[in-house]
């Protein structure tokens, strides 16, 4: 699996100064950023596509609440991105560390409207 780090390392030693260099030229200073276009994101892209831990869970449903989305490298591309603006190595093994995830406890908290109550409410009973 180190030549799937070895390959997002380098893509991002490329994708970012020049993602970088295009927020430098930003005509109004601005505290988001600007996105990234295809010239920075297509080569991310194709590095991801590339790396075999992607490609064991590439096109695969990701299932979050009551929706999923599908695995693909442009989801995953603009947030490895903007992790490697701080630390290049840390965003290639964080990408790598989620692909490798097969299971994952999650709490899920969200408004049920017209439901008022006092104490937790077990919507499923998993005994």
């Amino acid at each position: 699996m180190n030549d799937d780090r070895e390959i997002l390392i380098e893509a991002l030693k490329i994708a970012v100064p020049i993602f970088r260099d295009k927020q430098k030229d930003r005509p109004i200073p601005s505290l988001s950023q600007l996105d990234p276009d295809s010239t920075v994101l297509d080569p991310l892209c194709t590095a991801i596509e590339t790396c075999e831990v992607f490609k064991a869970v590439a096109g695969h449903m990701l299932f979050s609440g009551s929706s999923g989305i599908l695995l693909n490298a442009p989801i995953l591309a603009m947030p490895l991105l903007y992790k490697a603006q701080v630390d290049i190595a840390a965003a290639a093994e964080w990408l790598i560390s989620l692909l490798r995830t097969r299971e994952a406890k999650v709490e899920f908290k969200a408004a049920i409207w017209g439901l008022s109550v006092d104490n937790v409410v077990p919507l499923v009973d998993r005994r």
